[in-house]
C-alpha cells in the first residue's frame, strides 16, 4: 500500500506553539497561524463548530487564568491534528 501525504499537517503557528504569557493590563490577545489551507479556531478539542477561520484569532476578554485555544488546517484531502496554544493571564507582569 503506498500512502500518499496531501499536506494539511503543514499547519505553523506563529504565536508561541505551547504557551503565551500575557498581563491582566491586555487581557485579550491575537493567535496568527500560517497554512496552504483553511486555519479553523477551536476553543476544544471536541467541538465541531469552529469559534473563528482564517489566520488569526482575536480572544475574546479574559480574567486572570489560563486558557487554551486550537488551530486545525483543512485541505480538500484532510484536516489536520488541533495544535494547542495556551495563552495564560497574569494578574502582574514584570517589564
Amino acid at each position: 500500500m503506498v500512502h500518499i501525504a496531501c499536506g494539511a499537517d503543514d499547519l505553523a503557528t506563529n504565536t508561541p506553539l505551547s504557551q503565551q504569557t500575557i498581563c491582566i493590563t491586555s487581557n485579550t490577545t491575537t493567535l496568527t497561524a500560517s497554512a496552504t489551507g483553511t486555519i479553523s479556531w477551536f476553543s476544544n478539542t471536541t467541538t465541531l463548530t469552529p469559534i473563528a477561520t482564517g489566520t488569526a484569532l482575536t480572544t475574546n476578554t479574559m480574567a486572570i487564568g489560563s486558557y487554551t485555544y486550537y488551530a486545525a488546517n483543512t485541505l480538500t484531502c484532510g484536516t489536520s491534528p488541533r495544535i494547542p496554544i495556551v495563552v495564560t493571564v497574569e494578574a502582574s507582569c514584570v517589564i
